[in-house]
């Protein structure tokens, strides 16, 4: 029910494209908090969304991240570039060495090229997805393929963006 573009089929008809659940739940997950819902067929669903305390979430470490790249010298730039940003990096260089990293540690974001050696990074999206299902995924590729783009994103991923960088 909270996926994009994802509607349930029901006798009446609603307008819309399935995004609005979509965006709570990532809204939710950007301020660390979470949703539950129960539901009874006739009678309808509650959504509870439980956010934290802005104290609370001023008190959270600095947010964690794998940086997964092949290449050496956007692993040098992006890594210093997101630790000048605030950011905990751990860069990696391969696909294996991302895997090992989300199974042993806890990350708020993994990021990562698609077309790696050792594991390509949808293997290592769906390896989150079902790790670490409250992680977010951004992956990257200097070669923009459509159809990658859409699997990502209709399966989580928050983002999908191309190399080079715009700057």
């Amino acid at each position: 029910v909270i996926e994009k573009y994802k509607q349930l089929d029901t006798a009446a008809k609603h307008l819309g494209v399935g995004l609005g659940l979509s965006i709570v739940r990532q809204y939710v997950a950007l301020h660390r908090g979470t949703i539950d819902l129960q539901s009874e067929v006739g009678r309808g669903t509650t959504f509870t969304v439980t956010i934290p305390n802005a104290r609370m979430i001023a008190k959270v470490s600095r947010p964690k991240v794998v940086f997964v790249d092949d290449e050496p010298s956007i692993r040098l730039t992006l890594g210093d570039a997101l630790r000048d940003a605030g950011h905990q990096v751990t860069v990696v260089a391969d696909g294996g060495e991302a895997l090992k990293q989300v199974d042993s540690h806890t990350f708020d974001l993994v990021l990562s090229d698609i077309r790696l050696p050792k594991a390509d990074g949808l293997t290592i999206f769906k390896h989150v997805r079902a790790q670490a299902p409250h992680t977010d995924v951004i992956l990257m590729t200097a070669f923009g393929d459509v159809t990658d783009a859409v699997t990502a994103l209709k399966s989580g991923a928050r983002d999908y963006m191309t190399k080079p960088f715009d700057t």
